[in-house]
């Protein structure tokens, strides 16, 4: 047997899962590129800032370096002797001069001699100062810090050129201007995660939407399956078109079932199908009939408006078959006041006659209790007369292709009712009288 899954659930997996795929990878793949822009993004800033600070540095330094080693290499060709203290001391000043980004200049030999020029305070010089230190570092590093309760990133990056140990050159900016742009990427997952939620509680409400209607058909469809037509609620109608569709057919089927179940034996059709009895056609079994009627009915209904009349055979009907179903009769057809009833079929039963017998005496005492009431409302009361016999007959499927009786024929049908008839003359006037009877074959056998 294959497995089968409830609908509610079924649904809402799969919605739930079409929804976290789609939205899933959409809010994931966004957040990835985002960020993976977002952090070259500022990682290119940085690294032009740098970029920037590097280039205000060489600037800065370069002169100053290429003085130094023009004022070298012209010891060096003994342009200028180092022992020549005046011409020295005029080369160096004139490299001082030079240079303003150079506050002090020291030139020493191999023998330890060495001339200082220096500044005076009164000179114009260029005051900006980087703040270098030395470092052993060749990539660029981002470092965090605190000061004063304020987070700061402070991002270096060395420099070579400028001696044995490279200078590093750095910039610090706030923290939260930094993450300025990943805050905005944070908020938009959350608000990407939010959106999500609501589109499964969206789902939870859809599914419930689709679901509800169609497991409130299939509880209708299994009590149609019982005949129970009574019991079921029309659908109500849906936005969703298809099952408004379904409901209104539903509803239209469901109008007409119950229409249909008045003119037919709902409870003998359950049996036919409890007992798989449909299209079975006839057997001969033994069974118990009944026969019920109203003494001076003609009489009785005389100058009562057809309404009344119907009224009042309705209300008699109601009572004898609801005493012959509680004894697991089969109601076989009404014939104006009279009722024709047999036990035994489609159910086999084996106290058919012990059931018939209780069911007539139950006629009886409904009927008493029925004239009671009639006589204080000033009626006339209703006499009845029973007839109970049993014997072999033939039952089953009887009738045109379009229109089958489930039946009963033999002579022990009209049997039972020359038995009824012949009430009106052992007891024409008693209230209710009851003939039974058997074949004779039966009491042999």
């Amino acid at each position: 047997m294959k497995t089968r899954f409830r609908l509610l659930p079924t649904i809402l997996v799969c919605l739930g899962t079409l929804v976290l795929v789609s939205a899933g990878s959409i809010l994931a793949l966004s957040l990835f590129t985002t960020t993976s822009v977002v952090s070259d993004l500022v990682f290119r800033l940085v690294n032009q800032n740098l970029r920037g600070l590097e280039l205000a540095l060489r600037s800065y330094l370069d002169p100053a370096t290429h003085e130094a080693e023009f004022l070298a290499d012209r010891i060096r060709s003994g342009e200028v002797d180092f022992s020549d203290r005046s011409r020295l001391s005029e080369v160096a000043i004139g490299s001082l001069g030079a240079v303003p980004q150079i506050t002090t200049l020291v030139v020493a030999s191999a023998g330890g001699s060495t001339l200082q020029v220096s500044r005076t305070p009164s000179d114009d010089i260029d005051a900006r100062w980087l703040r270098v230190q030395a470092s052993g570092t060749e990539d660029i590093k981002i470092r965090r810090a605190e000061i004063e309760g304020t987070r700061y990133l402070v991002i270096t990056k060395p420099i070579t050129g400028y001696g044995d140990v490279p200078l590093e050159i750095g910039a610090y900016s706030v923290a939260s201007e930094v993450n300025a742009p990943f805050r905005t990427v944070f908020r938009a997952a959350v608000i990407g995660v939010a959106l999500f939620a609501a589109a499964m509680i969206l789902s939870v409400f859809m599914s419930r939407m689709i679901a509800k209607p169609i497991r409130r058909t299939s509880a209708g469809t299994s009590a149609i399956a019982s005949l129970d037509f009574d019991n079921i609620a029309p659908l109500p109608p849906s936005r969703i078109k298809e099952i408004d569709d379904l409901a209104t057919s539903f509803n239209a089927m469901l109008v007409g079932l119950k229409s249909f179940g008045r003119y037919v034996p709902r409870a003998l059709v359950n049996r036919l199908i409890r007992e798989n009895r449909v299209g079975a056609g006839t057997e001969e079994r033994e069974l118990t009939v009944m026969f019920t009627d109203i003494a001076d009915f003609t009489s009785d209904c005389e100058g009562m408006a057809p309404s009344e009349v119907a009224a009042f055979i309705n209300h008699h009907l109601a009572l004898v078959s609801q005493c012959i179903e509680s004894e697991g009769g089969t109601i076989d057809k009404y014939i104006g006041d009279a009722v024709m009833a047999f036990w035994g079929a489609p159910d086999v039963v084996d106290d058919a006659p012990s059931r018939a017998a209780r069911a007539a005496i139950a006629i009886r005492q409904a009927i008493a209790a029925d004239n009671d009431k009639r006589v204080a409302d000033g009626l006339p009361p209703v006499r009845i007369r029973i007839g109970i016999h049993t014997g072999p007959l033939i039952v089953g499927e009887i009738g045109a292709p379009n229109r089958i009786n489930y039946t009963v024929v033999g002579d022990v049908v009209n049997a039972t009712q020359r038995l009824e008839a012949l009430g009106k003359e052992v007891g024409p006037a008693a209230e209710s009288i009851v003939l039974v009877s058997s074949d004779p074959s039966r009491s042999r056998r």
